[in-house]
């Protein structure tokens, strides 16, 4: 298996945010081998998170004017830093298993180079802390995906892989507005980047966190930063069922 890095922008650790953030993290720290994980930003105990669980963190993000972290500060600080080849964006409240690095494998003994893997992820509901000492943890997670988890639409974007050398230059886009994902996605396309939709191979689960108040919506979708980003982004969207390759059957073909 490959040794890749692992970087995330979460938010506070505060309330239900704190337990399923650190339930993702936790999963990404059982992966085998052990990724290098960061964690960027400086809000509320996110120093604190990175401690207790002994990962890097970056606490120096350019900030918008509302104070909220900007994509291309967290990306080049990343890159300046990471010890690895690899990279994988991922977003806070997102569980891996096993078969994300397997799949990262597979993906290079194909393509070899200037690749991104990204992926549908399944939403579900999780209130509580996982207890990871389980070791039927992973079954009986599968177990409510299939029971009660829901597969997002392709224009959810919730993780990128990619090769360090990859010269996309992110924009300043505030984090966790919309557009964002869309456009980087759309900018691997446009410089010839193998674009590989992985949903049939990575399971990845999304945590839901439906206690969003009116105001965070409306800064998510139609507030003044969502539409610098749709500025930004001039209409260049690309969604997930735009990748130029994908896993069908088990095997990686050009779509």
């Amino acid at each position: 298996m490959r040794n890749i890095t692992i970087f995330t922008m979460p938010r506070c650790f505060k309330s239900h945010f704190a337990v399923i953030q650190q339930n993702a993290i936790k999963s990404w720290l059982l992966l085998d081998p052990t990724p290098e994980i960061i964690l960027c930003g400086n809000d509320e105990g996110v120093a604190e998170a990175a401690e207790e669980l002994g990962v890097i963190h970056i606490s120096d993000i350019k900030l918008s004017n509302e104070g909220t972290p900007m994509t291309d500060s967290t990306f080049n600080e990343v890159r300046s830093i990471a010890k690895n080849d690899i990279l994988a964006c991922v977003n806070s409240d997102i569980l891996l298993l096993d078969d994300f690095l397997g799949t990262i494998d597979k993906v290079v003994s194909v393509l070899l180079h200037r690749f991104m893997i990204v992926g549908q992820r399944w939403d579900l509901d999780v209130t509580e802390h996982i207890d990871f000492s389980n070791p039927s943890w992973k079954n009986i997670l599968h177990e409510e995906v299939v029971k009660h988890g829901k597969l997002h639409p392709t224009c959810g974007i919730d993780y990128f892989i990619f090769e360090k050398e990859i010269s996309i230059n992110m924009l300043p886009f505030p984090i966790g507005r919309t557009c964002w994902d869309n456009w980087f996605m759309s900018q691997a396309l446009r410089i010839g980047v193998n674009v590989v939709d992985a949903t049939e191979k990575i399971f990845a689960i999304h945590q839901e966190h439906r206690q969003f108040h009116i105001e965070e919506y409306t800064n998510n979708r139609i507030g003044k930063e969502s539409a610098m980003c749709r500025k930004l982004a001039q209409g260049s969207m690309a969604h997930i069922d735009s990748a130029n390759w994908k896993f069908s059957n088990g095997k990686l073909v050009k779509k």
